[in-house]
């Protein structure tokens, strides 16, 4: 058997596909639970550059840039 030693792949763009996936679940279920609310609460996204962290931030403010990231985290 060989013996390779291989760099562990980068789960990055996993990550960053797992999270937009989740961020339209949460999305969709705080537009549920708060219809008559004019996007006025915080919610926690998951950051879409694939790190995961948590991004607070309202409906609206998620709409407007078209998804989560922190502060130079988003893809130029």
């Amino acid at each position: 058997m060989l013996d390779v030693e291989r760099e562990p792949p980068d789960i990055r763009p996993h990550a960053a596909h797992a999270a937009r996936e989740a961020n339209s679940h949460i999305l969709a279920l705080e537009r549920l639970l708060n219809r008559s609310a004019r996007d006025e609460y915080v919610v926690g996204f998951f950051c879409e550059c694939g790190c995961l962290d948590v991004v607070a931030m309202t409906r609206a403010e998620y709409e407007a840039v078209g998804g989560a990231w922190l502060e130079g985290h988003k893809p130029e």
